[in-house]
């Protein structure tokens, strides 16, 4: 139960740093 609790939680840590990322590469784009 709880490793799955610390792979939910890389799992958002990763979706929100890919989500940062793509917004960087607009700003920059833009």
């Amino acid at each position: 139960e709880r490793v799955r609790q610390i792979e939910v939680r890389a799992f958002e840590k990763l979706q929100k740093a890919m989500r940062a990322a793509a917004e960087e590469r607009n700003l920059v784009n833009a």
